[in-house]
């Protein structure tokens, strides 16, 4: 949101997450989402602990003799979104989506989306890192945000309630 984006430039990620009105901004969003919906967001933070790892990171609430883990740098973000895209288009895909553009209203229905990658070969049922890859760099900045600004939430909720640190392997 563009929120979450004035908050993390500022540095005030933890006013932001421990804000009362956008916790029940973002719980009520949450509860009104179709179960389909629901479940890609459940999917999507379960995924996190695998990114952590694909970056060389890894998690725990003990201090560790590691590199504590403030932020993302730019090529790690890069990985993280290109593999939250390809965990996006193989859900997609398994659920019946292909690319399309309907209007965003229809897109349900129809099963259809932009982000998808637009020429599949027919039958494929399994989406390649490359082939996500090469799809992510085709998305605009903003569609390639919304693959990793939940990351980036994610590393700051982490740290400010669970109280576990995030540190770099290397």
């Amino acid at each position: 949101s563009a929120e979450w984006k004035a908050a993390k430039n500022a540095g005030q990620e933890d006013k932001f997450l421990s804000n009362d009105q956008m916790i029940d901004q973002f719980t009520n969003g949450f509860k009104a989402l179709s179960l389909e919906y629901k479940l890609s967001n459940i999917n999507q933070a379960k995924a996190f602990a695998k990114y952590m790892n694909e970056i060389g990171c890894f998690y725990t609430d003990k201090a560790v003799d590691f590199e504590l883990l403030e932020g993302f740098e730019a090529d790690q973000l890069i990985q993280i979104g290109v593999l939250e895209h390809q965990r996006w288009l193989q859900e997609h895909l398994d659920m019946g989506w292909a690319y399309g553009t309907p209007d965003r209203n229809g897109r349900d229905l129809v099963r259809q989306h932009w982000d998808m990658i637009p020429e599949l070969a027919e039958g494929q049922r399994e989406i390649s890192l490359d082939q996500a890859k090469e799809n992510y760099n085709r998305l605009d900045k903003a569609e390639q945000d919304k693959d990793t600004e939940p990351m980036e939430c994610m590393l700051a909720m982490l740290k400010m309630f669970d109280g576990l640190r995030i540190y770099r392997l290397s």
